[in-house]
């Protein structure tokens, strides 16, 4: 009777640690291809330039566990983390708010790092904007 407990016990670690790290370490990095309506707004605060990233994850089943950025060569680039355990107060929706600094001209999203937002460089060659960088994908 201990085998059988023994066993079972095997069994029971053998497909609890598995599900338990997936569910709470391994994470997911969400692209654009997969975001719905990503909006990318510029934000004036004071004499700082604020680029506010919101959107909705296309994986249903994942959730948002947290939002990366870092600067490489004057390009910041946002990673969204996503995890498949959803609970109660989770969901795929994220707002994130980059402040950016002079030396960074361009964010960029996702581990395929596709460019969201560029710093104005000087007069606009095509038509007139109002401008704020404001783009709705």
């Amino acid at each position: 009777m201990k085998w059988l407990y023994a066993v079972l016990a095997m069994v029971v670690f053998a497909v609890l640690v598995p599900v338990t790290y997936v569910a709470c370490w391994h994470t997911i990095i969400l692209e654009r291809e997969t975001v719905v309506h990503l909006q990318v707004v510029e934000l004036q605060r004071g004499q700082s330039v604020v680029v506010r990233i919101s959107g909705l994850s296309g994986h249903s089943a994942l959730s948002v566990k947290r939002i990366t950025s870092h600067v490489e060569n004057g390009t910041i680039i946002v990673i969204v983390h996503l995890f498949s355990l959803p609970g109660q107060g989770t969901s795929g929706n994220f707002q994130y708010d980059v402040p950016v600094p002079e030396s960074v001209n361009e964010i960029r999203f996702g581990q395929k790092n596709e460019l969201i937002w560029q710093r104005k460089s000087g007069p606009a060659s095509g038509p007139p904007s109002s401008g704020k960088g404001s783009l709705e994908h």
